[in-house]
């Protein structure tokens, strides 16, 4: 027995030893991670974190500043970085899954550990049409409110909190695990809403530091893209462009001679310079993350040189979190629906697209354009690919063209290239096309052409987007007379023109003269 005994006890004495060993070796390791996590010089731009409730105990435990952030993170903001966007601190970023066709919508997760609200994390309702930060009147935005909606905290209407603004809605939360949660207990007036964000379930978080620059826009329209998005982007890449602007700063690069001013809002902002490099070091596109050269506006960001030196973050899915340390975020639509705000860089945007496309200047006909000393372009585009917007009966009708002009009759124009439909554009001396996202293209026309916008409702987002009299190029939108049906939308109706008219309108505009107007009559009888 005494045998018996000794052997016991000398296994107990080596399980003990090696469970010491254990200990020690993993204190070792977990004091090693804490050094090298809270070493400034090692920590990455981008760290990667388990969800808050695996690691609450142990970062309370090594203060691990940077991890502890992104847990208990109080949010501010937001600051106009330029007239165009403002820049939110210490916020994650949610991707709106409900909006199948436009995919742009975004929910800024705002961390505020004392807001109580029981509907705090339930979005505003979409649409929202706000280019400020702070529209609380849209907070209920349907008539018909559902009667659950009115439990636990009554409508959002009776809370006076900021909702956000076009394609960005504020949700508050406490905390991730918060987040989660209070979304759950409210899934059914979010999806309602149309609010149902991604990610619901948070099984990672990945904290950026530094300034990232959220891109999104309108997935299937090209002058949704350039209207409501790029625009508001362009003025952040005034150093590429070649050009300094004074604007509002983010708040990270702040200068010792800064001025300091009012957005429209009231709220403070302050005035600097940058000089020479682009404002931000990362760029995440949820729903695009490599943002690659098939989207009309990442082809056109990336020939302007907004992708250059900085990171896309391509790490996006539907359980993981990104959290930002600064996030710049474009205000949709800025300049693309609000005429009073005028795009400051016209000429050194068209500049710098010309040359990144390698487009030559040109030199368009004065009017009429019949009288010039060569055969002017003219383009016409149909719509006639698509069931509605087409302008039928009208192919008879370029064909009497063809003896004034030189005829370029496109009939898909999404089945170029942008460098090749940029290319059209830029070539043409006078376009008349349906109503249509191939607008964007506008953008390319040479200075002195003549463009007509052609629709049963006369309705132009150009006009008003980015009016090309801006940079040197007359513009028509151009409201046709139609029989519609009463239930009938005229934006979306198709609509013939007499050849009669077109000509007459042409004359009457002076791009024809009166004997370029009879040459083509007679072409037709």
């Amino acid at each position: 027995m005494k045998g018996v005994a000794r052997w016991s006890l000398g296994v107990v004495a080596l399980l003990a030893l090696l469970v010491t060993s254990i200990l020690i070796y993993v204190n070792t390791a977990v004091h090693t991670a804490v050094h090298t996590a809270s070493s400034a010089q090692h920590l990455p731009d981008t760290t990667q974190f388990k969800h808050e409730n695996e690691l609450e105990s142990e970062v309370s435990e090594r203060e691990d500043q940077e991890t502890y952030k992104v847990f208990r993170m109080e949010s501010s903001g937001p600051e106009r970085t330029f007239d165009s966007a403002y820049t939110f601190h210490n916020v994650c970023m949610t991707f709106n899954t409900a909006n199948d066709l436009e995919k742009v919508e975004r929910g800024i997760l705002w961390f505020n550990a004392s807001e109580r609200y029981p509907k705090r994390c339930v979005p505003c309702s979409n649409p929202l049409l706000s280019h400020e930060w702070e529209e609380p009147g849209y907070r209920d935005y349907f008539e018909n409110l559902d009667p659950t909606w009115e439990k636990e905290g009554g409508l959002l209407g009776d809370h006076k909190t900021d909702c956000g603004m076009m394609w960005v809605h504020k949700i508050v939360v406490n905390s991730v695990t918060d987040y989660e949660d209070c979304s759950e207990r409210h899934s059914l007036e979010i999806k309602h809403r149309g609010q149902t964000q991604s990610p619901r379930k948070v099984s990672r978080i990945v904290y950026t530091k530094g300034t990232t620059l959220s891109v999104a826009f309108y997935h299937k329209n090209i002058g949704h893209q350039i209207f409501d998005s790029l625009l508001s982007i362009v003025p952040l890449l005034s150093s590429q462009l070649g050009v300094t602007l004074t604007k509002p700063t983010d708040a990270i690069a702040q200068s010792p001679n800064s001025g300091t001013s009012s957005d429209k809002s009231g709220r403070k902002t302050s005035k600097t310079h940058w000089r020479g490099a682009l404002p931000y070091q990362h760029v995440i596109s949820h729903q695009l993350p490599r943002c690659n050269d098939s989207f009309y506006i990442c082809n056109i960001l990336r020939h302007l040189g907004a992708f250059r030196g900085v990171k896309l973050i391509s790490d996006v899915d539907d359980d993981t979190l990104h959290c930002f340390e600064h996030l710049i975020v474009p205000i949709p639509g800025y300049y693309g629906r609000q005429e009073e705000n005028i795009f400051p860089l016209a000429q050194a945007f068209r500049t710098a697209l010309f040359n990144s496309y390698k487009l030559p200047i040109r030199t368009v006909p004065t009017l009429p354009m019949d009288k010039a000393s060569r055969k002017p372009i003219a383009m016409f585009y149909r719509h006639a690919k698509t069931a509605r917007r087409v302008w039928t009966g009208a192919e008879s009708m370029f064909k009497a063209f063809r003896g004034v002009f030189e005829v370029v009759d496109v009939l898909d124009f999404g089945a170029y290239s942008f460098r090749k439909q940029a290319e059209y554009f830029h070539r043409a001396d006078l376009l008349i096309m349906a109503h249509g996202a191939q607008f964007a293209n506008a953008v390319f026309c040479s200075p002195g052409a003549v463009l007509y916008e052609v629709s049963c409702s006369g309705y132009s987002h150009v006009a008003s987007a980015f009016p090309p009299k801006r940079y040197g190029v007359t513009h028509y939108p151009w409201k046709v007379p139609c029989k519609l049906p009463e239930d009938e939308d005229p934006l979306y109706a198709n609509f013939s023109i007499p050849i009669q008219m077109l000509v007459n309108r042409l004359e009457e505009d002076r791009v024809l003269s009166p004997e370029g107007k009879q040459k083509i009559l007679h072409a037709v009888i």
